[in-house]
């Protein structure tokens, strides 16, 4: 039975050395032709154990691949993709946002009163099969820890266990692992929220023994589930059947690369992280930010900015939109009041320059389609578009971070096999993010480019003027009426988003005393109990 329910997700990868992980949709029943619904997985585990098999069929062992994993992840509420992890002999994954900020499996214990989920659900060990590292008699590990919960950084301290568990990815081919050590959180100041139910870490920095071998991709390398510490991603803001996103652990899949690409690889600050340097970044602005860093992260769907740079980034939208009716908020981002089809067209792309490890520099862009988002006020029938370029202001974060906003466009591979370095791999067409020669100016020493006739030129150009000079007084005129029908909208677009002002900024600082939920979601009017999708979509 576990090797047909492995069968039905894709081909088996004998020997290989890696694994890959698809990103899909997460449906309202979770029923879809790639995912197993819950009802359907129970049905599986009845009928197992009604054939007196005691172990859940998904946990069964289902080939010899030990080489690669393809792995399902899926994209919950359009925010995050998530790993599907089904810990021991649980009927129910644990859904886990891969990340690359963080280097542990991170769960949320079922005791922990400042712990929450959208789903409700939170990790709760088995007495007979997980075990604490270190013994019962363990203390508490109190860890500081940043993480994304929706569109912002937060930093929190943390303290809970570390427990040795069996775990096995939802994936491609069957993935399971034997004694994993990974992190339950117990409490939490002020609290821990995710739209998931936890993280799956794959920074190469410190794990349970505070060192870089205990780190989750570390230990899941060294338990043989993969055969390299490598892994890569193709992913999409939106969910595709017939090409959905995916990570592959322990390799990468070249032939999900672009018609043309190649690898690009870029040196990362330190082997204990993913981070790199780019040499330049722009907007309309070809360069507002110089030698700035940067973390590609699956687990974030947008680009994160520090303070500063995002006031950059402000202003030169505002040179681009001088007479346009956006608004950048004290909150987060900047919206236009319109619509993103009538902008997409003029507006510039995202660029970044990386220096890569063949000496020459890349720039690569990113087309204003992976960070504009459509918003409709079903109240006040506003529209307006989104730019998914957002500041952080509850971490003093000092690099950007390039979500699937930016991944969507580039396969990446997260290379951490070398003993001495880290490198990012982006894919590309070479001849398009190489340096862009300009088009050659006309030879002034060549007589084909001078006018045949001088009068004759003349005549047009004042032929010319007068037409444009007419149709500028008629423009003039037009513009004025719209530029004030503008500014009403604009300003009865600002009055309606100060109205939708949250306090989310006093979350962070207010004392227990004054809250009236310990759920910082209020704002969406939901609890932990009633959150659903319609109500994430009133608070876009």
């Amino acid at each position: 039975m576990a090797a047909e329910i492995v069968e039905q997700f894709s081909e088996k990868h004998e020997n290989e050395g890696y694994f890959d992980a698809l990103l899909e949709t997460v449906n309202e029943d979770g029923r879809h032709e790639h995912v197993t619904s819950v009802f359907e997985q129970r049905r599986q585990w009845k009928e197992a154990r009604a054939n007196g098999d005691e172990d859940h069929p998904i946990l069964k062992a289902a080939g010899d691949n030990n080489e690669y994993i393809d792995a399902f992840l899926d994209l919950i509420w359009d925010w995050n993709h998530i790993i599907n992890v089904r810990l021991h002999k649980a009927t129910k994954t644990s859904r886990l946002i891969p990340t690359t900020g963080m280097s542990d499996m991170m769960l949320m214990h079922d005791q922990c009163d400042k712990c929450w989920s959208m789903h409700g659900a939170k990790w709760a060990p088995d007495a007979h099969l997980a075990k604490k590292h270190g013994g019962e008699g363990a203390p508490m590990v109190k860890k500081y820890i940043e993480y994304f919960y929706m569109m912002k950084l937060r930093d929190v301290e943390v303290e809970g266990f570390y427990y040795i568990v069996d775990a096995c990815l939802r994936a491609k081919t069957e993935a399971c692992a034997q004694d994993l050590v990974v992190f339950a959180i117990m409490t939490a100041k002020p609290w821990f929220h995710t739209l998931g139910e936890g993280y799956f870490g794959l920074a190469p920095g410190r794990g349970y023994e505070n060192n870089q071998e205990s780190s989750l991709l570390y230990q899941i390398y060294n338990q043989g589930m993969i055969s390299s510490k490598v892994f890569g991603v193709h992913t999409h803001m939106f969910n595709s059947t017939e090409d959905p996103s995916q990570i592959r652990f322990g390799g990468f899949n070249k032939d999900l690369f672009m018609e043309g690409h190649d690898m690009l690889h870029v040196e990362t600050r330190a082997k204990s992280s993913w981070e790199i340097k780019f040499n330049s970044a722009g907007f309309y602005t070809e360069e507002v930010w110089k030698g700035w860093h940067a973390l590609i992260d699956p687990g974030y769907p947008f680009i994160a900015l520090p303070k500063q740079a995002f006031e950059m980034f402000k202003n030169d939208l505002k040179k681009a939109y001088p007479d346009a009716p956006v608004t950048c908020s004290d909150d987060e981002w900047c919206y236009f009041v319109s619509k993103c089809s009538k902008i997409i067209d003029g507006m510039p792309d995202l660029q970044f320059t990386f220096p890569t490890t063949t000496g020459e520099s890349a720039t690569y862009r990113v087309p204003a389609a992976s960070f504009l988002f459509d918003d409709r006020d079903t109240r006040t029938k506003l529209d307006t578009c989104h730019l998914g370029v957002v500041r952080q202001r509850f971490s003093d974060l000092d690099h950007f971070v390039l979500g699937s906003s930016f991944m969507e466009n580039f396969y990446v591979v997260f290379d951490g096999k070398d003993t001495n370095v880290n490198r990012i791999g982006l894919s590309a067409n070479p001849a398009t993010v190489s340096s862009e020669t300009k088009a050659p100016s006309a030879n002034p020493e060549d007589p084909s480019s001078r006018g045949a006739s001088g009068s004759a030129a003349s005549l047009v150009v004042g032929i010319i003027a007068t037409v444009v000079f007419a149709v500028f007084i008629a423009a003039v005129t037009t513009c004025i009426c719209i530029r004030k029908r503008k500014q009403d909208k604009l300003q009865k677009a600002k009055t309606y988003f100060d109205s939708l002002k949250t306090e989310e900024e006093g979350e962070q600082i207010e004392s227990e005393a004054s809250r009236t939920d310990d759920n910082p979601n209020h704002f969406l009017k939901s609890t932990s109990e009633t959150a659903n999708e319609k109500l994430v979509g009133d608070l876009l």
